[in-house]
């Protein structure tokens, strides 16, 4: 005694619901799971370069999209290389009486990542705090501040 194609058809079309309304879902999480994986990680270097300037009495050299060469032996330059999970490229800013920042530019994170990225660094308001953004995919962090 087999299954008609009714009752096979019916199967096959409750499973495709199901499966479709699971997929937004599981978008979600991916997204949000990226962004906290970034604000992480953007925590790692900001503590490293922090701990560099107190180990040196200064903050590394300007060093733009390369590794400053004095994170060499704390953090491995595949995760400098690489960019964080959300997309894009480190950028490493330091000017004298200007200001330490750690950037990522092109970033591909979107509005909601930004956001999530901003609410676990800083306030979680785009243009205000130590930590802002632009719809350009600049993500800017104030280390330090003249």
């Amino acid at each position: 005694m087999g299954f008609t194609l009714v009752e096979i058809m019916v199967v096959v079309v409750i499973t495709g619901i199901l499966v479709s309304l699971t997929i937004p879902s599981i978008h979600s999480i991916r997204q949000k799971t990226q962004a906290t994986i970034t604000a992480r990680d953007l925590q790692t270097l900001a503590n490293t370069l922090e701990q560099v300037s107190l180990d040196n009495g200064a903050w590394p050299a300007m060093s733009t999209t390369t590794m400053p060469p004095e994170l060499a032996g704390a953090i491995q330059i595949r995760v400098w290389n690489d960019g964080p999970v959300t997309g894009g490229q480190y950028y490493w800013y330091y000017f004298d009486g200007v200001g330490a920042i750690l950037a990522v530019i092109n970033s591909t994170a979107t509005a909601e990542q930004m956001q999530i990225i901003d609410g676990t660094l800083d306030d979680g308001f785009a243009g205000f705090g130590d930590f802002t953004y632009s719809p350009s995919g600049v993500m800017v962090w104030w280390l330090e501040r003249p």
